[in-house]
């Protein structure tokens, strides 16, 4: 009989557990009661962002007041920038919880100008990928970068009265890199561009569907990635066969004793993939009202 019991209990919790997680409601945006400066710079967020992306190393995080609707997100990882700065950067909003692409809004970036070499690490030719554990390429900035949007094509949103010809809608929005060698996207978009003038006690907790998406790119604008001395060379270098040598220096890359800025290596091979593939990522966020 105890163990009737028992089982009963433990079935009946994961029955309840099961059931609180299937109606989990989802995070609130940030409430704000000003604006946000939109130009790249995200030290206007609170940090760190809220919600992140494992597989495509990607932060974001939303905000409102009761005109706008706020939207960042950021990345320090070499594929995932490349993929926002070439390939640009894509939202579809959805107020009716479902996930549609009715409206959308698509931006680039003026194309970035070419690594600078003196401030870059020593990079190899991009079609000589043959070493899969070179270290991740990494850009230095000593001051913040913001780069103008090129371009801004809008699907489904209403006419703002603060918009223009080229920019109905009125949207902002901002890119570049920050202080911490991040690039960034920023969007404000006032509410009356796709759901209401403003928003009220009514829409406390109204749930939207947010999709971020990033374009596959071409192998060809794969990051080019700093040259090291392959396992077979090490050998040969120094002109030994010894096996403990060899095992010694195994998958490790030559490097200064003291670097600072010394990543471990990564996976190209992987990294290509994830360079060509197209990424939906679909959030969904309540509005905040106070």
């Amino acid at each position: 009989m105890r163990f009737i019991v028992a089982i009963t209990a433990l079935l009946s919790f994961q029955l309840l557990s099961c059931m609180a997680t299937k109606n989990a409601l989802p995070p609130n945006s940030q409430w704000i009661s000003s604006n946000i400066n939109i130009d790249g710079n995200n030290n206007d967020w609170q940090l760190p962002y809220p919600f992140v992306d494992k597989d495509n190393k990607v932060q974001y995080a939303f905000a409102n007041n009761r005109n706008t609707l706020f939207i960042t997100l950021k990345t320090s990882d070499a594929v995932s920038a490349r993929k926002l700065e070439r390939g640009g950067f894509t939202i579809y909003i959805d107020t009716n919880g479902k996930k549609t692409d009715s409206i959308a809004l698509t931006a680039f970036m003026s194309k970035p100008a070419p690594d600078n070499e003196e401030d870059d690490e020593p990079t190899n030719s991009m079609a000589s990928y043959t070493d899969t554990t070179r270290k991740a390429p990494r850009r230095k900035h000593s001051s913040v970068v913001n780069y103008p949007i090129a371009s801004i094509t809008l699907k489904g949103f209403k006419r703002d009265n603060n918009g223009s010809i080229q920019n109905p809608a009125g949207i902002i929005i901002g890119a570049g890199v920050n202080d911490f060698n991040e690039t960034v996207w920023e969007i404000a978009i006032p509410f009356s561009a796709f759901y209401k003038r403003q928003i009220d006690s009514n829409d406390q907790n109204r749930k939207m569907n947010v999709c971020f998406y990033m374009a596959g790119l071409s192998e060809i604008d794969m990051p080019a990635y700093p040259t090291t001395i392959a396992t077979t060379d090490i050998a040969s270098m120094h002109n030994q066969t010894d096996n403990s040598i060899q095992n010694e220096h195994k998958g490790k890359e030559l490097r200064p004793e003291h670097d600072d800025d010394y990543t471990p290596p990564v996976d190209i091979a992987a990294d290509r993939e994830r360079l060509i593939k197209n990424v939906h990522i679909w959030h969904s966020v309540r509005f905040s009202y106070k």
